[in-house]
């Protein structure tokens, strides 16, 4: 009896516990024109579907090479001169003519998701002059709130 009244217990708990994870599962769709780098990964042109799996730790997933990519990230709160009216917003850095998911910046949540810079990254970003970018690109992704 005691056994069984703990295991509901604990049970609920962690009912409670993962209710609010539940509520901020996110789902992006974004036409990316050309190839990139996200981590060390190199992703096609294409169709893509972005989810968050845990804090820290996004899905990027093609639907046509089917091959889903998790990757870490870094959230943070976004600077209101970056917010984008309730939109989402992918950012590439391009490097010579290589690409690289640099962050999402989510205006519904108000929250910024920066990837980590790969070694091939911060290799060109230190050759690059006065280490910037040679361009930023910003694609706007469609949101979808709630588990699919």
């Amino acid at each position: 009896m005691k056994i069984t009244f703990a295991a509901g217990l604990a049970l609920l708990t962690l009912a409670i516990a993962v209710a609010p994870l539940a509520a901020q599962t996110y789902r992006m769709e974004a036409a990316i024109p050309f190839a990139f780098a996200v981590g060390s990964h190199t992703m096609p042109a294409g169709q893509y579907e972005i989810q968050n799996l845990a804090r820290g730790v996004a899905k990027i997933y093609n639907p046509d090479s089917r091959k889903p990519l998790a990757v870490s990230y870094q959230p943070g709160a976004m600077p209101s001169s970056k917010m984008g009216g309730g939109e989402v917003i992918l950012v590439f850095h391009r490097y010579d003519e290589a690409y690289f998911l640099a962050e999402i910046r989510d205006g519904y949540t108000a929250t910024v998701y920066s990837f980590p810079e790969a070694q091939r990254q911060r290799e060109l970003r230190r050759a690059a002059a006065m280490g910037k970018p040679d361009e930023i690109l910003t694609v706007v992704a469609r949101a979808n709130f709630g588990a699919r």
